[in-house]
């Protein structure tokens, strides 16, 4: 039997540690930003569910409802505000106008409403209510 010890002191472990750290925090911000091509997959449950817990949320999977809300091609008032508030985001309905998303809704466990947008199991903007 071969025995391997290896010492490391605790700044190397702690420089390393900061590193991973850094690592961890530039991914989050990526999958957030919106800077991705829009590619934040959350067509499955555990997808949307992690996303919600990024943003800092614990919510209560058995309250999702889920429904289907159409894009219009010409926004009106209400959703130009919305787009205004998705685009600060990183997002952009004007996009995909003219389609047909999913809107799953959460109850965070500190009371907030929780929407994901959804257009083809792919992350088109989410939405923070306070209850």
């Amino acid at each position: 039997m071969i025995n391997l010890t290896v010492r490391l002191s605790k700044k190397i472990i702690t420089v390393f540690s900061l590193f991973l750290a850094i690592v961890f925090l530039m991914f989050l911000d990526y999958c957030l930003s919106g800077n991705n091509n829009g590619k934040v997959r959350v067509g499955q449950l555990s997808q949307r569910i992690d996303y919600i817990s990024a943003l800092g949320y614990g919510v209560d999977e058995s309250s999702e409802q889920i429904n289907e809300i159409y894009v219009p091609n010409n926004f009106d008032e209400t959703f130009y505000a919305f787009n205004k508030d998705l685009k600060a985001q990183g997002f952009d309905l004007e996009k995909i106008k003219g389609e047909t998303i999913k809107r799953y809704m959460y109850k965070a466990a500190s009371g907030e409403n929780i929407s994901i947008f959804v257009y083809n199991n792919t992350l088109v903007g989410y939405d923070i209510r306070e209850d």
